[in-house]
């Protein structure tokens, strides 16, 4: 080559691109198109240990006391960039701990705890998106199965992901929760959500419904860009049934192209990767049975009534900050409470509260006069 003269060019999409710069007949001004890929596990964790030891020698010592597998796996999603501020947000706490008691410049698990906590990925700044959530299903009394099931699906894979990868059918990445209301279906996925550590979006059915054409399928569409953006996410669609109803019903044809545009989304030509969806209804026969198939929504979990050892279990939840009398016995109560569901029995201990109340109404309105 007698050209000394060598153009590179970056973008963030190739299709953003001037078209006059790329020929379609074969001819263009780059002749090579080089694709950044996304950091894997593995990338991420020698990041990390790089940057550790070059920016804070004196931590070599305490290498072997940290994570590094740990802080690669929930650092999913972060460019270089967005590791480079998360180590510089670590030195920052352990220089301010150096100025205190002085020595060698460490970082220290604490360190870098402090920061992955103040830290947020490119991709998701200006995303109103929950990171996780507090309740574990630990929190959650019954729902044996559906937990089981659950962890198998979604908690799994992110655990064991060289495990999964090594599957040759693509696993299930959604679940349809359906049962009977106040059974915990919500509440599951919230629970889904606190387990995983997953970016989690909650969506009600009737949100993304609107009475201008094309607003309703734009609204999918955008979502499931704002999940793909927020990877590794979890999408939680809530009374899945009034987004997406039986097609051919509805005369106007807006639930129609919704439909559409959730099935295309679900198990389109791009596959839906990083992202686990979960849907919950009172009505499953309701929704449109190509959105149940095997590759899109293809797994059931149904959240069936609580027995009497599964209310006794919610009961002990429910009133594990209640102070109860000694003649109380959950036990009784729960086998007098049979058809009753966990909303039902919260609502049951909220007005045992009321009625408390009531009855200390006489000494509330004695001090309020005295």
């Amino acid at each position: 080559m007698n050209n000394l003269i060598l153009v590179i060019g970056t973008a963030d999409s190739f299709d953003s691109i001037n078209p006059k710069l790329i020929s379609t007949r074969g001819k263009s001004t780059f002749t090579t198109k080089l694709t950044i890929p996304e950091l894997s596990k593995t990338d991420r964790c020698e990041i990390i240990y790089h940057m550790i030891c070059e920016k804070a020698p004196g931590s070599e010592k305490l290498i072997s006391k940290l994570d590094f597998d740990s802080y690669a796996t929930r650092t999913d999603g972060y460019v270089i960039k967005d590791l480079i501020q998360f180590i510089f947000k670590a030195l920052f706490e352990a220089w301010q701990r150096k100025a205190l008691i002085g020595g060698p410049l460490t970082i220290i698990t604490s360190d870098l705890e402090t920061a992955i906590g103040a830290s947020t990925p490119f991709s998701l700044q200006g995303l109103n998106v929950n990171k996780g959530s507090k309740i574990t299903f630990a929190d959650i009394g019954g729902l044996q199965d559906a937990k089981e099931k659950l962890t198998k699906i979604i908690l799994w894979p992110i655990e064991f992901p060289e495990i999964i990868d090594q599957c040759p059918l693509k696993q299930q990445n959604s679940a349809l929760l359906y049962g009977v209301p106040g059974t915990g279906k919500t509440l599951l996925a919230n629970a889904v959500a606190g387990e995983s550590g997953l970016n989690f979006i909650s969506i009600k059915g009737p949100e993304l419904m609107s009475k201008y054409i094309g607003e309703s399928e734009e609204a999918v569409r955008r979502l499931f860009e704002k999940a793909q953006a927020a990877k590794p996410c979890l999408l939680f669609f809530d009374e899945f049934d009034s987004l997406a109803p039986r097609r051919g019903k509805d005369q106007t044809g807006v639930t129609d192209r919704v439909v559409n545009q959730l099935l295309t989304a679900l198990d389109g030509v791009e596959s839906l990767t990083g992202v686990w969806v979960i849907a919950a209804t009172s009505r499953p026969d309701l929704i449109d049975p190509a959105l149940l198939r095997p590759g899109r929504i293809g797994t059931s979990v149904f959240c069936d009534l609580p027995s009497k050892s599964d209310r006794v279990e919610i009961l002990q939840h429910l009133c594990a900050n209640v102070c109860l009398a000694d003649d109380v016995i959950l036990d009784e109560i729960a086998g007098r409470t049979e058809m009753y569901t966990g909303a039902d029995l919260k609502g049951l201990i909220s007005t045992a509260q009321i009625k408390l109340l009531d009855n200390l109404g006489i000494n509330f309105n004695f001090m309020i006069l005295k």
